[in-house]
């Protein structure tokens, strides 16, 4: 249930992310017809790097693979729903629901794959590197036992 809910930050974190890439590239080019996709581009390799960034920031943090692995793959999950409704917002139609369904079935796997790829990558290498810190001081008793 914690992956699930720590899931829910991120994925709006990386559809923000996403969108303001998105935006930023559209502002720097200048008006475009048809698809832009240099802004596209921009924004799927934001989210990637978002992701691993992420995923390997969670691993280290957690030192165990496993709920990291996890989160990050119920995020990948809710990204596709997300990320295939985001494609909608700001056109100049009506919202369909119908085109998003397909979206969905049909292309949203690899949101899903952008996103678990770089993650899971990442949690892995964050792990597997947590094991390896040394502590920087030492403890020692203050007071000997009796």
């Amino acid at each position: 249930m914690t992956s699930a809910l720590a899931a829910l930050p991120r994925t709006a974190a990386l559809a923000v992310i996403a969108w303001a890439a998105l935006t930023l590239v559209e502002r720097v080019s200048g008006p475009t017809v048809g698809a832009n996709i240099g802004a596209g581009l921009a924004a799927m390799l934001a989210v990637a790097l978002a992701s691993l960034l992420w995923g390997a920031v969670d691993g280290l943090r957690s030192g165990a693979a496993g709920p990291v692995l996890l989160r990050w793959g119920v995020v990948a999950v809710l990204a596709v729903p997300v990320f295939t409704a985001a494609s909608q917002l700001g056109a100049p139609t009506a919202f369909d629901w119908g085109l998003w369904a397909t979206e969905t079935v049909f292309g949203g796997w690899f949101w899903g794959v952008l996103v678990a790829a770089p993650a899971l990558t990442g949690a892995a290498v964050g792990a597997a590197l947590s094991g390896r810190r040394t502590p920087t001081t030492t403890t020692t008793p203050r007071h000997r036992p009796a």
